[in-house]
């Protein structure tokens, strides 16, 4: 009986640990070099990513390690991962790491859906605010140049609503 219940808890576990997973981007490869990592992320949808956040667990000489190190890539206004594609992001680590691990936590896609693991709710809502400044101050810009160059205006307040909209960003799982 002990070792049914214990079986069943870690099947249990296992089960939420697989409904969690990001699956739309995965690390593929981290390389370190000096004080630059590397990690290549492997888009694996339909859709093209539009953001990811990565995050590092950095392994130091003398045995410690530092867990929470991330970082964040916003495609909107750039080229987006085509599915089947993959990116590299290029993070500074301190100079005496040793090995890094890495996991993508967020995922944004071009329909406006996203994949967020448990916990990193907050990554997303960092997302969403800095798409929304990014489309107010494309307006501004949009503003200040319409009376030197109205067509150019335009074209970036078109911009920066498309920008606006994508900050609508809806969980799915």
């Amino acid at each position: 009986m002990k070792y049914a219940r214990a079986t069943l808890a870690l099947a249990s576990l296992l089960i939420v640990a697989k409904t969690f997973a990001i699956t739309g981007a995965i690390v593929i490869g981290v390389r370190l070099e000096g004080q630059k990592a590397t990690i290549t992320i492997l888009n694996t949808l339909k859709h093209n990513i539009t953001c990811y956040t990565v995050h590092l667990k950095e392994h130091h000489a003398d045995g410690t390690e530092y867990d929470g190190h991330g970082y964040t890539e916003d495609l909107v206004t750039d080229s987006s991962v085509a599915p089947g594609s993959t990116r590299e992001a290029h993070v500074v680590v301190d100079p005496e790491v040793k090995s890094v691990e890495a996991e993508v936590v967020v995922v944004v896609y071009d329909d406006r859906t996203a994949q967020v693991k448990p916990g990193e709710e907050r990554e997303l809502e960092g997302i969403k605010e800095t798409r929304k400044k990014l489309a107010a101050n494309m307006a501004k810009s949009a503003d200040e140049l319409a009376s030197k160059d109205p067509d150019a205006a335009e074209r970036l307040r078109q911009k920066a609503e498309a920008v606006a909209q994508s900050a609508d960003i809806r969980r799915v799982q």
